[in-house]
């Protein structure tokens, strides 16, 4: 199988499973249909961009990736500021930019086609005009903060939802050709980014690695110095002693330095150790970014042919 072909596939199938854990994340549970009308209208807009665009499989993936974005982002914003909106508005809100982008894209198809045989990021004095339309957008997603001070009622707050809803859909609409430019620069850049991930795939399951074992060494320590001492630790502020699962989740969020205190060191000696462990943890941090820069840069220099 090609590069680029086994390239597509898993990017079609981490498009799919990201849609499929969003869908199951908003849904408000039991028969409510948000998580499938969402699927239908993302997976119906993917197949349409790949009739429209069927020279650039990856622009229809990142195109309906940025969709994922926008799915959480709306969910967020009718939580937060249109809780008394009626379902089937909600439903409908969803859907009203996603067909009013396609029927964009449609119609700007051949200019659209045109950007994306050039196969070529934009320079950045142009991204100003490539991302101007999110200005009006963000005023109208602002503006949402202040519906719940007017009092609507349901009613109300269905209309005005559906009213600024709209009215996004005909920015949206406007735009589109300067939507899709931004979108396939992106998905552009997100290419030449994945590329050069690949080089530092090695080193980065080095240091994962290297870091696993340090969890699962001063975990170990942990235990043993539990067995042989009893309250060593204190958890859920309780002297107990700690489970060697425990001492994994303990030694995971020690060398993170996260500390949630669910778990506390209660003993000198545990707390030298838990020192050690955090320096140690500073250390590697410090050491494998080092790693991943000088591994990254000499892979680019025999690439091309540079002998230092």
């Amino acid at each position: 199988m090609a590069e680029k072909e086994r390239g597509w596939i898993l990017s079609f199938a981490f498009t799919v499973a990201l849609f499929l854990l969003i869908a199951a994340a908003t849904s408000k549970g039991g028969t409510d249909p948000f998580g499938l009308v969402m699927a239908l209208v993302v997976l119906a807009t993917l197949a349409g961009l790949y009739s429209l665009f069927p020279k650039r499989h990856l622009f229809a993936i990142g195109v309906t990736n940025f969709l994922a974005i926008y799915a959480s982002v709306y969910t967020f914003f009718v939580e937060a500021n249109f809780p008394q909106a009626a379902r089937w508005a909600v439903l409908l809100g969803f859907a009203i930019p996603v067909v009013s982008f396609f029927v964009g894209a449609w119609m700007n198809r051949e200019t659209i086609n045109r950007v994306i045989a050039a196969e070529e990021p934009s320079e950045p004095h142009h991204w100003g005009r490539l991302t101007g339309w999110l200005l009006p957008i963000a005023a109208i997603g602002a503006f949402s903060f202040f519906v719940d001070r007017f009092g609507f009622g349901v009613a109300g707050e269905t209309t005005v939802f559906l009213l600024m809803m709209s009215a996004i859909a005909v920015i949206v609409l406007l735009v589109s050709e300067e939507v899709c430019s931004f979108l396939l620069q992106t998905s552009l850049l997100f290419e030449w980014f994945f590329q050069r991930m690949k080089v530092l795939l090695v080193p980065a399951v080095s240091f994962l690695i290297f870091y696993t074992l340090i969890v699962i060494v001063f975990a170990c320590l942990y235990r043993i110095l539990d067995l042989l001492a009893f309250h060593n630790f204190l958890i859920g502020g309780e002297p107990l002693v700690i489970s060697f699962s425990n001492s994994l989740y303990f030694s995971m969020i020690t060398l993170s330095t996260v500390g949630y205190g669910d778990i506390v060191p209660n003993s000198p000696l545990l707390q030298v150790l838990v020192t050690i462990q955090i320096v140690s943890g500073v250390l590697l941090m410090l050491f494998g970014f080092a790693e991943f820069i000088s591994y990254g840069r000499e892979r680019a220099q025999r690439r091309h042919g540079d002998p230092r």
